[in-house]
């Protein structure tokens, strides 16, 4: 009874056939993430391939499983899986060119006539890549986006005109030199900042790959990203250093004396802290020296601040605070 059950199990739910269908494959999914829109169909046969595979359904678009008799009895297996590539396919197409395929019934029609419409002859898509890859630069942008433009490039042209596979001496040198291309062309392209480094690397002995020379120059891209931040820190504080002045970081202070139709006199203030008679280079409190039998605040001493309201202006500095007399000393 058990092997009945088995033995009736649809073919589209039963792992060990090539109908199965997994529980995440619906036909609401869609082929690839990126949609099609005519000139990108390279990318996005690739993308779709690899879906395929990981479903074990190329074999639906390729031919080697063709559409079934009606009275087969795989057909309903068939038609299932069918319906689903239909679905994947027309989901990743943009809406013009999916009411392009919308009266094809069969997945391989839909694929053969995508592929008929949009793939470019090789020789044709080979130089147009070629010759973009060459006029590519950085531009200004960053090593990374650069190398990004230029490796789908790459990756389309060998998808395009495939190296040989074989580890024999004549494909091994085939595969060296593509290399030695890809490389020449990443470092021509690079800024003129990456000259020093871009010769260091041409004359080196052993002529590294591309992913190591990609490396180095990131790597550079990175210490002149520290060194320029470091730079810029020492510019503003060199500004901050040669900025004009004032009445306080000069050490000086105009005060009224109380009497506002006064001239102001030009007291020394302490930024150190902040008593009026003496400048920080000379105050025994931040020197650490305590005046003989008077200590700390106490003693007469020149005139303090009682209340020190400082305006700047495009005019002389004024304080218009009243000085008077205090105990304590001026530690100057």
């Amino acid at each position: 009874m058990a092997k009945d059950v088995e033995t009736s199990k649809p073919k589209h739910l039963d792992p060990a056939s090539k109908y199965y269908l997994s529980s995440q494959a619906n036909s609401g999914n869609s082929l690839t993430k990126d949609t099609l829109k005519g000139d990108n169909y390279v990318s996005w046969e690739q993308s779709a391939i690899l879906t395929l595979k990981s479903h074990n359904k190329l074999v639906f678009i390729d031919g080697r499983i063709t559409k079934l008799d009606p009275k087969s009895e795989d057909f309903l297996a068939w038609d299932i899986v069918n319906s689903t590539l239909c679905s994947w396919i027309c989901n990743s197409l943009d809406p013009p060119i999916r009411a392009t395929v919308s009266r094809f019934n069969e997945a391989k029609l839909i694929w053969d006539s995508l592929k008929t419409r949009y793939s470019i002859p090789n020789r044709l898509r080979i130089y147009k890549l070629w010759s973009d890859a060459s006029m590519t630069t950085q531009g200004g942008a960053s090593v990374m986006t650069y190398y990004t433009k230029l490796l789908g490039m790459w990756d389309e042209m060998l998808t395009l005109s495939p190296l040989e596979s074989c580890r024999c001496p004549k494909g091994t040198e085939k595969m060296n030199w593509n290399q030695d291309l890809q490389t020449y062309q990443f470092l021509m392209g690079l800024d003129d900042k990456y000259a020093t480094l871009r010769t260091q690397i041409i004359n080196m002995d052993q002529f590294p790959n591309i992913d190591r020379v990609y490396a180095m120059v990131m790597q550079e891209e990175s210490h002149r990203g520290i060194t320029g931040s470091h730079d810029t820190t020492s510019a503003v504080g060199f500004q901050a250093q040669n900025r004009p002045p004032t009445a306080r970081s000069s050490g000086l202070i105009s005060a009224t004396l109380g009497d506002p139709n006064r001239t102001p006199t030009r007291w020394p203030w302490c930024t150190f802290c902040h008593w009026v008679g003496h400048t920080m280079d000379k105050c025994y409190r931040r020197l650490g020296i305590a005046l003989p039998g008077k200590g700390w605040g106490r003693g007469r001493g020149s005139p303090a601040m009682s209340q020190n309201t400082v305006s700047s202006s495009s005019g002389p500095l004024q304080a218009s605070a009243a000085v008077t007399q205090n105990n304590s000393p001026s530690l100057g």
